[in-house]
């Protein structure tokens, strides 16, 4: 089934899905699939389907051929292709389009119920299924309409051990998919179908995980010379037992925007200057990030690469250049800007750039010392059927504007070895580390179940590395779920509602500790309620049951009580607390307890970070015994990388944290 909408009746047109999707039936026929056997839904419907029966892509047809008439079928592999329109609703349910989608009635699929729904024993006897979906998976924004709940799904059992299913995306969760014209429609379909052609003949059905590769480089070579080619492009594959790899495309980079003259005369201009070193490299391209992104860097920064890579880079409507913008950054550095400035307003004048676009550009530039936020994150993903061993992937990001800066650690790496290997991988970012306050600089670690006690703030990125040192010293440090619940139960607007509540006049803190009774303003809708609960998880966990307002946990952990087959820790991440705190060292929770409650009435819970970075300074110099020293903090913030890897499940017994 091949499915490709260009038109919409609440607009937002995609040209070209529709002629997408008819070759991509053509490609299925030349590949031995009966023509019979291959459904086209289009919109608008094509003037020349070549034979294939051909339906428009409304609410009726999609439910009568994907919802009704596909369970009757019996075959070896079942094959879904769609592009067009998608998004991501507020519980955190995948979307797909219509074309009858109106702004009064946005019609659309539920594709992860469908794909519930395909992995059942319903859909058994379709065989092998690949789902190749072109469609943007945008969170809504804030004042995005709620939508219907979709075309009614037809009734399926729970999945199918073994199931084989393998999905590919042209998004990530929380992503947009490229829709260029030039191209023809989608860039992912674009590629996916230059790659198909080159398996034509090959083994049926194409191994879907090479695929993915294949689509990866030929994305990198379609988009080079395109503006909208300044974003990254992200292909997402999930294999039959749903883990997630996605893979970020680069656009390959284009020919040099500079004459040879121009670059010589350039080197010359920076060949004496000694303040251009290593750090100051740094800072001018994180401070010039909105200008030149995306720019891939290595551990040695060196000002000729690194000029060679942006004078390659596309030039974005009513921009200067990337290569030009860089060294209008560059210039505040120099003890005497005036000969760059000239240099850069010689060669806008050959390109043709206004003088109102450069003189823009040169009061960007201007410094001002003002410390922005910034993020090292560190993520540890478990290696699928492996049960204790991981790879890791570390990015640096400024300000929420990234310069593509990341670094993946992909060899299989035993639990004992994590510490060691995030601490390499850490040191290796740190190179690129701008200068930065410690209260403006945030290490973040997605960790899952098996490791999210670690006590990552005592952890140290060696000393090649510009991080150095303890982190906790070095700045904030924060725990997240790797495994936050994603499709059944709160999604990003939620969270959002519950740390809204944390701030609201009149929130009350509720501290319980092992008590067996509850408060009566306890089970209050009025009131937001931070929950504590110092060693018994059991009673923690019949609290979570009717504390629906609950918005932060506060725990001592590891527990006393280590018989305990409860962990409190995973029981607020599956309830859906957005912040835990606890004591490493199973110390007296007593300070904990006063910092929170002092913060809560002052409404400044979301400064716990801050707060927690300085007592870790205090503890310093107060004894190895004073709590400061170990303090965590998990800290799931939907605003930061709101994307899961997969939805949340009970853990197993040898995941527990005990």
């Amino acid at each position: 089934m091949v499915v490709g909408l260009d038109k919409y009746e609440f607009g937002a047109d995609r040209a070209g899905m529709a002629a997408q999707a008819l070759a991509f039936a053509r490609w299925l026929r030349d590949s031995g699939v009966p023509q019979d056997n291959i459904v086209l839904l289009t919109s608008p419907l094509l003037d020349d389907s070549d034979g294939f029966r051909n339906f428009m892509a409304n609410s009726a047809s999609v439910q009568d051929k994907l919802h009704r008439a596909v369970f009757g079928l019996e075959g070896d592999v079942f094959w879904l292709h769609w592009g067009g329109h998608g998004m991501v609703d507020e519980a955190g349910q995948r979307r797909l389009f219509l074309e009858d989608a109106n702004r009064d009635d946005f019609r659309n699929i539920n594709l992860d119920r469908l794909l519930a729904l395909l992995q059942s024993q319903r859909a058994r006897a379709l065989g092998r299924q690949i789902i190749t979906v072109d469609a943007c998976q945008k969170f809504p924004g804030l004042k995005a309409p709620r939508l219907p709940d979709g075309i009614p799904v037809p009734p399926g059992n729970p999945p199918v051990a073994g199931a084989k299913q393998e999905t590919l995306f042209a998004s990530p969760y929380g992503a947009r998919a490229v829709h260029m014209s030039r191209l023809g429609g989608g860039v992912f379909t674009a590629a996916l179908l230059d790659c198909l052609a080159d398996v034509h003949g090959t083994a049926w059905p194409p191994d879907v995980r090479t695929l993915r590769n294949a689509v990866k480089g030929r994305v990198g070579k379609m988009v080079p010379d395109d503006p909208d080619a300044a974003h990254p492009i992200v292909v997402e594959y999930r294999d039959q037992d749903g883990n997630r790899e996605p893979v970020t495309v680069v656009p390959a980079p284009t020919s040099s925007t500079l004459p040879t003259q121009s670059r010589a005369e350039l080197s010359t201009l920076l060949a004496d200057a000694a303040v251009i070193g290593p750090a100051t490299i740094v800072d001018t391209l994180w401070r010039a990030v909105h200008a030149v992104s995306p720019i891939s860097v290595d551990d040695a920064i060196d000002l000729t690469t690194i000029i060679d890579r942006l004078d390659r880079l596309p030039r974005r409507p009513r921009r200067l250049p990337p290569v030009l913008s860089f060294v209008e950054y560059l210039a505040p550095h120099m003890a005497e800007p005036r000969e760059l400035h000239a240099w850069v307003d010689s060669n806008a004048e050959e390109l043709g750039i206004s003088a109102a676009v450069v003189e823009q550009a040169r009061a960007d530039a201007i410094l001002d010392g003002t410390d922005a936020a910034t993020f090292i994150t560190v993520k540890v993903e478990p290696v699928a059927g492996t049960g204790d061993t991981f790879t890791l992937n570390a990015a640096l990001e400024r300000d929420g504007a990234a310069l593509t800066l990341r670094l993946d650690d992909r060899c299989p790496c035993p639990a004992a070895e994590v510490r060691e290997r995030c601490e390499a991988i850490m040191s290796r970012v740190g190179n690129f580390l701008p200068t930065v306050r410690g209260d403006a600089l945030t290490f973040e670690f997605l960790l899952p179940w098996s490791l999210l006690n670690a006590a990552v703030h005592h952890w140290r990125p060696g000393s090649g590395g510009a991080v150095g040192g303890q982190l906790g010293l070095r700045g904030k440090v924060v725990v997240r779920s790797l495994d936050r619940l994603r499709f059944d139960g709160l999604a990003w607007r939620d969270w959002q509602e519950r740390w809204k509540r944390l701030s609201e006049e009149g929130a009350q803190i509720l501290f319980l500790h092992n008590s067996s009774a509850l408060p009566q303003y306890y089970d209050s809708a009025e009131a937001a309620h931070l929950v504590v609960e110092q060693h018994n998880a059991e009673t923690l966990a019949d609290r979570f049951l009717v504390a629906e307002e609950a918005v932060c946990v506060m725990l001592s952990y590891p527990y006393e009580r280590v018989e305990s087959t409860v962990d409190g820790l995973q029981l607020a991440v599956a309830a859906g607390l957005p912040v835990a705190v606890w004591c490493g060292t199973g110390c007296d929770s007593a300070p904990l307890k006063a910092i929170v409650e002092e913060m809560g009435k002052a409404r400044g819970l979301a400064r716990l970070p801050e707060r927690f970075y300085q007592e870790r300074r205090d503890a310093t110099t107060a004894g190895t015994e004073h709590y400061g020293r170990d303090m965590t903090l998990l800290w799931d913030d939907p605003r930061r990388i709101p994307e899961l890897t997969a939805p949340l499940t009970v853990p197993t017994t040898e995941d527990r944290v005990t």
